[in-house]
């Protein structure tokens, strides 16, 4: 279903181009969200809804293709076997005659317990082309051996289930593309897991008990890897280098790695296609020059980093690094080189309270969080001297999150004159009483205020990120199949506005 038109473009960046035009032309739609300031926001994802009307149409152009039969009582398809795409329980199964289970299908989300899904296990090897099979919401120990008769198997969801190892028989699977075995028991990667040559997206995230990881930098064709929250794993692979094809690697809070190897972190190095990584909450005190050769690099997150010191000279050859979040890192004093990451937009230094200054001339940031470092920064950030080279965040940042009263830092009323032609105050937190300056930003003509929404008091929204856990729709094409049902992930911001705000269809496809 997805390829790209002249075969030259890897599958996931084709389906994201794919996914694009479908929000251009608002089939699918940015769900917007406020967080606290504890939260982190994600740059590197975003949710996306169907309008239901949109979702409406689609069943209707879709027809007889999708099948969606969750109880006993509804068994009003009297004709299962020409559907491609179903969601079905064991309940609706075990109602009909097995001769009218679906036998054709291409995708399936069955939703049943683990011991109504042994009597029902026959639908597996009955749809022997099934491309989809997700089983992330049955309670069972182990997967059902038909499930191995699957050879056309590309995509298997079996996160959260209760199993601790993998049998031989998984590396049968020779055409799967992407696999999810997030939040389940597993207690090692076993070695035959090599034999898939096409799988591109892993994830592991959440699998407490996960110690060994044997031969993963055996698997070439890897897009997308997840090992974060993963708290027992004691080592990575320094082979690493070898997935020259990764894009996606999230290595974050596993606590039982207070550091990282520095072979491994020059090995980042060869990853020439790598986009988004992420190594929050390690206790490095740098990072080595050598880093400064990710040149593909859009997404950075060193947040809890809490021994960070300074960051390479090198760190400004990331021409493409659009959003980096080193938040909490406590130990950073100096941002060196920054005036060369043109491309950067997102930036959050909150909580960097030993950050001396700020960096210059970011001429396409948009977001900046300083909230929790000294006043001085706070300060230089909001200035509006045009003497001033910091001045340069507040003219460009849509939306800045400070820590301090903000009646101490705006400007007076005989400047309000300058902020004509200035992007939006698109959020304030920390603020106790609207300074009378502010009020006044109706009267001053062309001044842009945002039309329709109130100026908020409220601290709920933020402007930090951090890379993305789960994320497979955009890799099979970013980043986490989502478990709401009409929920998609992506990965890339492009900010559309929501003009369909609220709708969203709680229909199970």
């Amino acid at each position: 279903m997805i390829e790209s038109r002249h075969g030259t473009l890897p599958l996931d960046v084709t389906a994201e181009k794919y996914i694009d035009e479908l929000k251009a032309i608002y089939f699918l739609q940015v769900i917007e969200t406020h967080q606290t300031a504890g939260e982190i926001f994600n740059a590197s994802e975003e949710m996306l809804c169907m309008h239901d009307l949109a979702h409406d149409l689609a069943r209707s152009v879709a027809g007889e293709d999708i099948l969606v039969i969750l109880d006993a009582e509804n068994e009003r398809h009297n004709r299962f076997c020409d559907y491609r795409y179903a969601q079905v329980s064991a309940s609706s199964l075990q109602s009909i005659d097995s001769k009218a289970w679906p036998s054709k299908a291409r995708s399936l989300i069955f939703k049943t317990s683990g011991t109504e899904l042994e009597d029902v296990s026959e639908v597996f090897s009955v749809n022997k082309y099934l491309r989809v099979l997700d089983l992330s919401e049955c309670s069972v120990n182990e997967i059902p051996a038909s499930v191995f008769q699957l050879k056309q198997l590309r995509y298997l969801d079996a996160s959260t289930l209760s199993i601790t190892t993998l049998p031989p028989q998984f590396s049968s699977f020779n055409k799967l593309q992407a696999l999810d075995l997030s939040e389940t028991e597993l207690m090692e990667l076993p070695s035959f897991l090599s034999n898939l040559k096409g799988l591109n997206y892993l994830n592991l995230q959440g699998c407490q008990k996960l110690q060994e990881l044997k031969s993963l930098d055996l698997l070439h064709d890897l897009h997308y890897l997840n090992l974060s929250c993963c708290p027992e794993v004691r080592s990575f692979p320094e082979s690493i280098e070898n997935l020259t094809k990764l894009r996606f690697l999230n290595l974050s809070r596993c606590s039982k790695l207070p550091t990282l190897p520095n072979r491994l972190l020059q090995s980042f190095a060869s990853l020439c296609s790598l986009v988004d990584l992420n190594l929050s909450g390690f206790e490095f005190q740098m990072l080595p020059e050598i880093f400064g050769n990710i040149c593909s690099l859009q997404y950075l997150n060193l947040s809890e980093c809490s021994k960070l010191e300074e960051l390479p000279q090198s760190f400004g050859q990331l021409a493409y690094l659009k959003a980096l979040n080193l938040s909490s890192c406590p130990d950073l004093k100096i941002l060196g080189s920054f005036e060369c990451l043109t491309s950067l937009q997102f930036l959050n230094l909150s909580n960097c309270t030993s950050l001396e200054y700020l960096p210059l001339c970011l001429k396409k940031l948009q977001n900046l969080d300083v909230s929790g470092c000294q006043d001085g920064i706070v300060q230089s950030c909001s200035s509006s001297s045009g003497s001033s080279p910091s001045h340069q965040f507040s003219e460009q940042a849509e939306q800045v999150r400070l820590s301090i009263v903000i009646s101490e830092i705006i400007p007076e009323a005989p400047v309000i004159g300058d902020l004509k032609g200035k992007k939006k105050l698109a959020s304030a937190s920390g603020l106790d009483v609207v300074p009378e300056v502010v009020t006044k930003l109706n009267e001053t003509e062309d001044t842009p205020l945002i039309p329709g929404r109130p100026f908020s008091l409220s601290s709920s929204h933020s402007s930090s990120f951090a890379s993305s856990s789960r994320a497979p729709l955009a890799y099979v094409s970013s980043s986490d199949v989502s478990k709401n049902n009409n929920l998609v992930p992506n990965g890339e911001i492009t900010g559309i506005s929501n003009t369909l705000d609220n709708f969203t269809h709680n229909s199970n496809i």
